[in-house]
């Protein structure tokens, strides 16, 4: 006989499925418009009956998932349903699918006591699976009566994640309010909720509860919504719901006062709405826009007049082009006065001009623009430099906070690289009024800095008399060479790559004159130049190759 103790918590996201599972419906206990789920897979119950030419009973379901099914909801000519999608629908038997439970049985599945009969299931399973792994036939099961006793205070959790356990309806209608009243965070995604009533009920009694999470649930729009219903809320998420604009400008009712509001992944391609932003949103400063596919920044410009909006994060949205078409190239737009932060992340921007648009944004210090069509027209330091010397304002270029020497740095390399378009626009004002269009920042710092000969000469003089002298070391070869202290480790690594004919991309490593232990320090930023890493004559750079 082999003993063996079983003592470890079970999952206790799995427990609370399985209260669930294998419950006995009667065909009374089914509605049109209830949300099933069958394993993993989840759809809305959209026939109940009979089909021609097979026996009993029958669900037609349309799966959330497009290709879960076999067909559109019709069979043999016969039209009982029809489905989202053309194989989203399939029929099953009752039997085969589960309603759900309370949120208060999901809650004590998850944080409290569980019954002993489970107790009694889970010790069952986990003997049996043991006993198959190491081949013994007989267990003795140490610790039966020790198994770990589960959370039972509910009023001491302030953050409560209910995702994914099949919650369909409220149970006892005061029950969870009465369990955990003072929830701060609820996740409520992914269930089996099928109203944003439901959600109302649940939450209107959670005085604390600022941050909610109905993500992936199909919820029908309230018909009588009342103005403050959830106005404790300040943060919702309402991700893959297939909501559309003008339905949150209608839910907003519920938040008057949302701070931050979440909607990703709702297939949303407009922002129309009749309603003044600034009466619907009173307090929001931060909206996330990302995966919808809206392409048009005219859409855009319709949260322009939101005057809270401090964020805004339109991560991969299909973008292709940035304009304020309210203001001339070297004014300020009256559009997101007060828009700090933005993400224009993974679009399809293919052009300067747009990121030249950016200038007029009043008060933008933060911008994330990384995996867009314009990184392949530069390297990725010159870039980063073109982006910082055209938006003035900036302070943190995608997660990198931004210095003195950086900006002057980038806006000296600008004015260099367009030298001689400027020059040429001198005495055309067709011409220039088409320079500035594009290079609306150009004239100011002619203004901060001087003509573009003089900074190139003044560059140049600097040069000459500040250059170091570093030695390059790669196996046994030794190079050395005088490097200016403000150039880019990204270009410094490209010229290492010529100088040494490399096949790869190399990894550098500095070792300072002055250190006795010669110890290696890694060179790891790019978008950093050799003044960054403290680097003077004579100090040696190593580069390894793997």
């Amino acid at each position: 006989m082999v003993a063996t103790n079983l003592m470890a918590n079970p999952d206790r996201d799995v427990l609370s499925k399985k209260s669930s599972e294998n419950m006995i419906y009667s065909i009374d206990d089914f509605k049109l418009g209830m949300r099933i789920s069958s394993g993993e897979d989840i759809g809305t119950i959209r026939y109940i009956g009979s089909i021609e030419g097979y026996n009993g009973n029958w669900l037609g379901i349309d799966w959330d998932c497009p290709t879960r099914g076999k067909h559109n909801g019709s069979v043999h000519g016969n039209i009982y349903f029809n489905a989202s999608h053309e194989t989203s629908g399939s029929f099953v038997r009752p039997f085969k699918v589960n309603l759900g439970v309370s949120i208060a049985d999901a809650l004590r599945g998850k944080y409290g006591e569980v019954t002993d009969a489970e107790k009694e299931r889970l010790i069952q399973e986990r003997l049996e699976s043991v006993s198959k792994s190491i081949n013994a036939p007989f267990l003795e099961l140490v610790g039966f009566g020790k198994l770990e006793k589960k959370q039972s205070d509910f009023k001491e959790l302030r953050i409560v994640g209910l995702r994914e356990l099949q919650i369909n309806d409220l149970g006892d209608l005061k029950e969870f309010s009465r369990l955990c009243p003072n929830v701060i965070e609820l996740d409520l995604s992914k269930n089996l909720i099928t109203s944003w009533d439901t959600i109302i009920e649940i939450c209107k009694d959670l005085p604390f509860l600022r941050r909610l999470n109905v993500s992936e649930n199909k919820l029908e729009l309230p018909v009588n919504i009342g103005y403050g219903a959830l106005s404790q809320i300040k943060t919702i998420i309402c991700g893959d719901m297939n909501v559309t604009w003008h339905n949150i400008v209608y839910l907003s009712q519920m938040w008057p006062n949302i701070e931050e509001l979440r909607i990703p992944f709702n297939n949303i391609t407009n922002l129309d709405t009749t309603f003044n932003l600034n009466y619907v949103f009173l307090k929001l400063s931060t909206i996330f826009l990302q995966s919808n596919p809206i392409q048009s920044w005219h859409e855009i410009n319709k949260l322009g007049t939101l005057n809270t909006l401090k964020k805004l994060i339109l991560t991969e949205c299909n973008l292709c082009e940035i304009e304020f078409p309210d203001c001339l190239p070297t004014e300020k737009s009256n559009l997101f006065k007060n828009l700090q932060c933005l993400s224009i992340a993974e679009n399809l921007i293919d052009n300067w001009k747009s990121i030249s648009e950016l200038e007029k944004l009043r008060s933008l210090t933060e911008l994330r623009c990384t995996k867009n069509p314009i990184d392949s027209t530069e390297t990725t330091a010159s870039c980063f430099q073109l982006i910082v010397a055209r938006i003035g304002n900036l302070k943190n270029l995608n997660g990198t906070e931004l210095h003195i020497d950086d900006r002057r740095g980038a806006e000296y390399d600008y004015m260099k690289k367009y030298a001689n378009e400027w020059h040429k626009c001198q005495n055309d004002n067709e011409k220039m009024k088409d320079f500035v269009s594009l290079h609306p920042r150009f004239p100011i710092l002619v203004e901060k800095y001087g003509s573009p000969d003089k900074i190139t000469k003044t560059v140049h003089t600097s040069l000459k008399s500040n250059l170091l002298e570093l030695e390059f070391i790669n196996e046994d070869k030794k190079i050395i060479k005088k490097i200016p202290p403000g150039m880019l480790v990204d270009k410094l690594t490209t010229l290492i790559q010529r100088l040494f004919k490399l096949d790869s991309t190399p990894k550098l490593y500095y070792v300072s004159s002055t250190d006795e232990n010669n110890c290696e320090r890694n060179m790891d930023n790019n978008l950093k130049d050799l003044q960054y890493y403290s680097i003077q004559s004579g100090d040696r750079i190593y580069i390894r190759t793997e």
